[in-house]
């Protein structure tokens, strides 16, 4: 069930157009499809335009979303199979064992955890400003500061914390959480991983025509924090966290010395920037245009580990990671309607700050409750290097657009990153070679005034050049496989009257491993949408009732991916083997919305 809207886009026009602005606020509930609990939302967008002179113009936004959902359950292929693909956390409350003086109380987690100890709270703000300043005739600047912020939880956070008292621990250990009046008890806590970024930065271009040249030149510079904090509060009887944000400190479950629990504690300062420019010689009339780019890039991680149950130690590593990166590209329109390209561009990718953290290695706490005797680990994922090129065909005609493009692209200590949904972490390696070459087809056709079918194709072969060394002497054998969650084969294809679509997507079969040992099967999905404009009347200005239809088929589907990364393994089999947890597609459902302006 989704509900939706309580207040729709509102355009205010001032002042002989010199302003505009838009504003829309909306609240929406919707049921999870599967298991209990939903998914709540709010969303604010703002948008202003200040025209100052011709071609010069201030244009500011502000996007705010708040939502708290449940999560959903994702399975391994073996879970399937036992428990089916409607399995999900369970709808009974865990309950805590009678707290008794002097006696050990054990508590064990339930197997199917329980839904609302199964939360993604999260909010997120975005300002922007984009100014647009016209210096000169043939020079122009534009400037775009911005802020966003996001602070959240994730992940199953139904855990267990033991309470003691000892001099031996950090902080002297937890401190009594069921109130029996000892420290002996394990008791099921609600903890979950929280993050809290803040991202201010710039983009600063000027543009220029001289002779035969489009100029560009431009700089951007980021300074981001991200804190990263797994703090502990209880829950009562009925399953009801004292604080699902985890943003209340007065709630937190503290250690004997009163300093509050923490299943990590890390801060990482991002500082980035760089300097780049292009310029676009065109030639015989500007049929033929050459395309010469160049950029540097650095990225300075500033990592700090503070003591904390996960991390013992305090330490802290900086690095930097820095590229010039050219580009080329050639592009030659031999008619108003085709053109061809050849594009060549250098790339790389700095490891996510998460390598830094986890590097202690052995070590004990002595009678002060500091950590001894432990050594740091070296970070073994360096950043990824890519040559990417493509070369294509594109035609633009009244009715009928078509376009072309094979790509490769040549990986040098490629990344992998796998995400663990339960526990909201991710895990990098550096797989070493790797290389990705295809073709991409895109067409469409409008047949009729009102009517147009469209359709798209994609070839991927993604492959992994050499073993990944996974220790000093242990190997896993990923020469020559496919690089996990990337489907062979995509196609995807839209028939729209107006604009209401039936539309449909093919993704291929996927490796589940980086070692191919298990895969999920390809899937179709076709969904469907219409809308209807009513007449205004009153207060309200073209009020419309849209329709939508999703997996109009009922196909079932698995995926290894939902937006936080993807949850492949280095093998599902053998002795070191994991099962990759998929979420499970959602069935045929559909939803109406009635919206209006005023």
């Amino acid at each position: 069930m989704l509900t939706r809207p309580f207040c729709e886009p509102i355009l205010a026009i001032l002042g002989d157009n010199r302003f505009k602005a838009f504003i829309s606020v909306s609240k929406a509930e919707a049921e999870k499809w599967k298991g209990y609990g939903g998914a709540d939302r709010e969303h604010l967008d703002f948008k202003g335009v200040l025209n100052l002179a011709p071609g010069s113009s201030i244009t500011g936004g502000l996007l705010y979303n708040e939502m708290l959902n449940n999560n959903l359950r994702t399975l391994t292929l073996a879970e399937i199979q036992t428990l089916g693909r409607d399995a999900d956390f369970g709808g009974q409350a865990p309950q805590h064992l009678a707290g008794i003086n002097g006696s050990a109380q054990v508590e064990k987690i339930p197997s199917d955890l329980y839904y609302n100890l199964n939360l993604n709270p999260y909010c997120n703000y975005l300002s922007t400003l984009k100014g647009r300043f016209q210096l000169l005739p043939n020079l122009h600047l534009d400037v775009d500061p911005y802020y966003n912020y996001g602070y959240g939880t994730g992940g199953n956070q139904l855990r267990t914390l033991a309470e003691s008292n000892a001099v031996n621990k950090l902080g002297g250990g937890i401190r009594d959480i069921n109130h029996d009046g000892d420290t002996r008890d394990t008791v099921m806590i609600y903890s979950g991983a929280v993050t809290e970024t803040e991202r201010p930065g710039v983009t600063a271009r000027l543009h220029s025509q001289v002779a035969n040249h489009r100029l560009m030149a431009g700089y951007w510079f980021e300074s981001a924090h991200h804190r990263r904090t797994q703090p502990a509060v209880p829950f009562d009887a009925a399953g009801n966290s004292a604080d699902p944000w985890l943003d209340n400190s007065s709630a937190f479950l503290l250690r004997q010395d009163g300093t509050p629990y923490q299943g990590r504690d890390f801060l990482t300062l991002n500082t980035s920037q760089s300097f780049f420019g292009q310029d676009d010689i065109g030639f015989l009339n500007d049929k033929l245009t050459l395309s010469l780019g160049l950029r540097y890039t650095q990225i300075q991680r500033d990592f700090t580990n503070y003591v904390s149950e996960g991390g013992g130690a305090y330490y802290n590593i900086k690095q930097t990671y820095a590229r010039p990166l050219p580009s080329v590209g050639i592009r030659y329109q031999f008619t108003d309607t085709q053109q061809v390209f050849v594009n060549r561009a250098e790339n790389f990718k700095a490891p996510p700050d998460s390598v830094f953290y986890g590097l202690i290695n052995g070590g004990s706490f002595n009678n002060q409750g500091k950590l001894t005797g432990y050594t740091l680990n070296t970070v073994n994922v360096g950043e990824e290097l890519a040559t990417n090129w493509d070369l294509g065909y594109c035609y633009t005609g009244k009715d009928v657009s078509f376009s072309g493009t094979l790509f490769y692209i040549d990986y040098r200590n490629r990344i992998a990153s796998a995400f663990d949904p339960i526990n909201n972490i991710s895990t990098n390696y550096n797989v070493g070679d790797s290389t990705t070459q295809g073709v991409e087809l895109e067409s469409a056709w409008r047949f009729l005034p009102n009517w147009s079918v469209y359709g798209s194709f994609t070839y991927t072969d993604s492959r992994i050049g050499q073993n990944l060394q996974t220790a000093a002497d242990t190997v896993e054998a990923t020469a020559g496989k496919a690089f996990p969650d990337v489907p062979s084969y995509m196609a995807g294809a839209a028939l729209q009257y107006r604009d209401g679509p039936w539309s449909g997507k093919y993704t291929g079969a996927r490796y589940s491993t980086l070692v191919n040992d298990e895969s999920i099967n390809g899937y179709t999905l076709v969904s469907f949408d219409a809308g209807y404009r009513l007449p205004s009347t009153g207060w309200f200005r073209d009020p419309t009732v849209r329709l939508n239809v999703y997996n109009l088929l009922d196909q079932n589907y698995l995926n290894l991916n939902a937006g936080s990364g993807s949850g492949f393994t280095n093998r599902a089999l053998g002795v070191d083997g994991s099962a990759p947890s998929y979420y499970i597609g959602a069935p045929r459902s559909f939803s109406v919305a009635l919206s209006t302006d005023f």
